[in-house]
This record gives structure tokens, C-alpha cells and sequence, in this order.
């Protein structure tokens, strides 16, 4: 992840020291500024993740009242198709969250660079 990069590049950085301190050398500094760069696209990645969940949680909520709508009818009735589109649609209940559950953890894994590289700075 970002973070480790940043940290390798300082460990395995060459510093000129000096009686005042030490400095990175040139090349170093501009892999860590270009890291940095990376911060916005990061952020949009961020964002779009968000609105894939969204869109999959309104997909979940379609699915929950399919199941909803079905299970009243079979009350009445345990007809066989009927079974066949229950299965069907917990199937792509499943699905769907394992889908959610995915991009949230996409999700923390970005909330999480984007942290450490705020905690970097």
C-alpha cells in the first residue's frame, strides 16, 4: 500500500548529511511528491466505491422485497415454482452482499491509506 511505499523509500533513501541535518536526495523526494499526487484519484476511487455501494444496497432492498412478496404467497401456497424463485432470489441476495462487503473493504482499505499518508505529513 502507499503507506509501506513511502516508509520504503525513506529507509532506503540516501542521505547527505551535514553539521545542520540531513537531507533526501532529489530522486527520493520526487517519488514521495508523486505518491502524493496519487491522493485525488485515490479520493475519486473512494467516492465512486461509494456510490457502487449505494447502488448495490438499492438492489439489496429490491431483492428483500421480492423475498418479502414471495414468502407472503407462499404462506398460502408451497408451490414448487414458487420455492425455485426463492432459492433464486436469496441467491442473488447473497450476492449482492457479498458484493457490498467487498467494496466496503476496498472502501477501508483506501480510508486507510489516505489516514496514513495524512498522518505522514
Amino acid at each position: 500500500n502507499l503507506k509501506e511505499q513511502i516508509n520504503n523509500i525513506l529507509n532506503n533513501a540516501n542521505f547527505n548529511g551535514n553539521e545542520s541535518g540531513s537531507t533526501i536526495e532529489d530522486e527520493e523526494l520526487a517519488k514521495i511528491r508523486d505518491m502524493y499526487t496519487k491522493i485525488p484519484k485515490i479520493e475519486k476511487t473512494l467516492e465512486e466505491l461509494g456510490n457502487r455501494v449505494g447502488a448495490n444496497e438499492t438492489k439489496l432492498e429490491e431483492h428483500d422485497n421480492k423475498f418479502d412478496e414471495i414468502h407472503r404467497l407462499l404462506n398460502g401456497k408451497a408451490d414448487a415454482s414458487l420455492k425455485d424463485e426463492i432459492l433464486t432470489i436469496k441467491n442473488l441476495h447473497r450476492k449482492a452482499m457479498d458484493e457490498i462487503n467487498k467494496e466496503l473493504g476496498q472502501l477501508a482499505t483506501i480510508k486507510g491509506n489516505i489516514d496514513n499518508m495524512n498522518k505522514f505529513c
